[in-house]
């Protein structure tokens, strides 16, 4: 069921199995993966099931390094989260991604890329893509095909497209349904209190915009509100820890990472157009399921004899001569 948290009495306790705070993409599928379970779940969600602007502006941050998006416009904050008016691109992290280098400070996962297969799988079923094949023969006919590349300095790869998904719309009907999920709009968490040793939390105080206060207490919580407001409310949540929970060593936040883009030149072909559908276009996944798109992409060994992270270049068209001009500035050559 979905309630309306502004009718939640001021200093209720609510109880629950598993509490999820965050109804974005992770916190949906979770939801949505204990529904009809045994377990007793509480969501909480900041906004309601539509915009609006008073809850859109807790998102308002001021950012003091490099260039970036405003906070409150390239985030949602309402049922189904940044899922709203996300683009739908995805592509798994590639193997060289989970490695430790040593030109990559603190870099090394715990586990490869294996690990995680299985659910990249099962997430393309709830991101509505086709198959789990990343072989750009996936998208390849007759009329679509690779550019002859030396494959020791640059590679194709692709990525498959979303719909996008609206998280939000396509699976609400499926909690409002579920007897066992509570789903909470205009559920601002604001404090993640510990239990004495801090190692695990007692409960999350709530609130209303409108100012009532109401606690949830559960066997298991989810911080499912993203990597920039994870880090915000973990920080925030100082009053049994001076650096927040979770940051004895100082590194919340510290690694949050964007598709960091720029203009790399301009690609002024002699074959005809038609010759780059594959990288200018959506093209159907093999099977008829889906659709993908190739990109350029470094070899592992370049990345690692060049000491880069990972890249891939884009092929978007260019057909006018100030888009030409503006994608040129500032590169030192054209190719």
């Amino acid at each position: 069921m979905i309630i309306d948290a502004r009718g939640v009495a001021e200093g209720t306790r609510l109880d629950a199995d598993v509490c999820i705070i965050g109804a974005g993409a992770a916190g949906i599928t979770l939801a949505r993966e204990l529904a009809g379970g045994p377990l007793d779940v509480c969501l909480l969600e900041s906004g309601g099931l539509t915009p609006d602007a008073r809850t859109q502006a807790l998102y308002e941050g001021k950012n003091v390094g490099w260039p970036y998006y405003s906070l409150d416009a390239l985030r949602l904050r309402f049922f189904g989260g940044t899922t709203n008016h996300w683009g739908g691109v995805c592509r798994p992290l590639d193997d060289i991604d989970f490695a430790a280098r040593s030109w990559v400070p603190s870099s090394g996962w715990p586990f490869g890329k294996a690990e995680l297969d299985p659910y990249y799988r099962r997430a393309h079923e709830v991101c509505q893509l086709g198959p789990y094949d990343y072989d750009v023969a996936a998208i390849e006919d007759a009329s679509r095909q690779r550019f002859h590349l030396d494959a020791a300095r640059l590679e194709t790869t692709m990525c498959q497209y979303s719909p996008p998904t609206r998280f939000g719309q396509v699976y609400r009907e499926a909690l409002e349904r579920a007897p066992n999920v509570r789903t909470y709009l205009y559920a601002n968490a604001v404090d993640l209190v510990p239990v004495e040793s801090g190692r695990a939390l007692s409960h999350v105080q709530a609130a209303t915009l409108e100012g009532a206060r109401f606690t949830v207490h559960a066997r298991r919580f989810v911080l499912a509100t993203g990597a920039i407001e994870n880090a915000r409310l973990l920080l925030a949540s100082n009053g049994n820890r001076a650096g927040g929970l979770g940051n004895d060593h100082d590194l919340v936040g510290r690694f949050f990472m964007e598709h960091l883009s720029f203009p790399a030149g301009l690609l002024v072909p002699t074959m005809p157009g038609a010759a780059f559908k594959l990288y200018t276009q959506h093209s159907a996944m093999r099977g008829g399921h889906g659709f993908g798109q190739a990109h350029l992409s470094l070899p592992e060994a370049v990345l690692r004899r060049e000491r880069l992270l990972n890249v891939r270049s884009w092929l978007p068209h260019a057909r006018e001569l100030d888009a030409l001009r503006g994608t040129s500035e500032g590169v030192e050559s054209i190719f």
